[in-house]
């Protein structure tokens, strides 16, 4: 009896292996974190064959989550330090363009939505859907934009597919008289302005991936209908609070704040100077869009921001 009463006073353990204590899992953390930078983000198994067994595999488990999230968090300030935000101040200075997946027709053919957006104001200009858009296509929407707005703008932002970057859109662009400012390869954050939009009307019409449309004519009516109610309606915290029709009507017009001919002058003059140090691939990509923010910024269309910092 006396020994069953002392086996009921003593603490009951708890099952399982004992708790590591604060300073094993801080040296197990300050070990993976090392070797999962060395590894460039590798696998639990791989970490662990390169700490040679110094960490055992279920405390490798148990500490690379907070060691990927730490190395997303700094990844992420590092980004937002480098990130490059420009501001427009002048309504039809910069169009943003670019297609979107909004669904598929009954027999299962992809439909897109080729849309035109103002940056400085964020206003829908034109909404289009089809298949795959062709160069002529897309010059078809940019002659319908321009009438609606009553001219071109002075540059163009798309990204570098064949819809975009052939003979027919660039003949156009030099007939208007407009800049094309292309992503460099696999940025797409570079034309992240008409992207926004593309999430917004997806959103106001349920339409999107996995969608069945029956009538394409009827969804892009649907499309044209959701651009005007949220460019009438939309308050844009990054706008000062103004809707985009209220920008439309307040905001300078681009080609009105300096000559054509002198933009593309200005702007041809710094590209000659940039492709001298940079003549080809990705420093020359880089230096074309470099001559034209340079051009806009330098007769006030737009402000660039580093970091949040002038």
């Amino acid at each position: 009896m006396k020994s069953l009463r002392n086996w009921e006073r003593s603490a009951p353990r708890r099952p399982g292996r004992p708790p590591r204590s604060r300073q094993a899992r801080w040296r197990a953390l300050r070990r993976v974190a090392r070797a999962y930078r060395d590894e460039r983000g590798a696998g639990i198994r791989t970490i662990t064959a390169a700490l040679g067994g110094a960490v055992p595999e279920r405390l490798v488990r148990e500490v690379l989550p907070a060691v990927k999230r730490r190395a997303r968090r700094r990844r992420d300030a590092r980004l937002a330090a480098l990130r490059v935000h420009v501001a427009v101040r002048a309504r039809d200075a910069l169009w943003s363009l670019d297609q979107t997946h909004v669904g598929r027709g009954v027999h299962g053919v992809a439909q897109q939505a080729l849309v035109v957006r103002d940056v400085a104001t964020t206003a829908t200009i034109e909404v289009a859907l089809g298949h795959a858009a062709s160069g002529a296509e897309v010059v078809a929407v940019l002659e319908r934009a321009r009438a609606a707005r009553g001219a071109a703008p002075l540059a163009l932002a798309t990204d570098n597919g064949p819809e975009n970057v052939n003979a027919d859109v660039a003949a156009w662009c030099t007939r208007h008289g407009v800049l094309p400012l292309r992503n460099l390869p696999h940025t797409p954050q570079h034309n992240a302005w008409v992207e926004h939009g593309h999430r917004e009307l997806k959103e106001a019409t349920g339409l999107g991936k996995g969608v069945v449309i029956g009538d394409p004519a009827a969804a892009e009516r649907l499309l044209i209908d959701a651009a005007r109610r949220i460019d009438a309606n939309r308050v844009r915290p990054s706008r000062g609070g103004h809707t985009a029709r209220a920008l439309d009507a307040e905001l300078p017009r681009g080609y009105a704040q300096v000559a054509r001919e002198d933009f593309l002058a200005e702007c041809a003059w710094r590209r000659d100077s940039y492709l001298q140090s940079a003549p080809k691939g990705r420093a020359r990509r880089l230096a074309e869009r470099r001559a034209v923010l340079d051009a806009l910024e330098h007769y006030g269309l737009i402000q660039r921001t580093r970091g949040g910092a002038s």
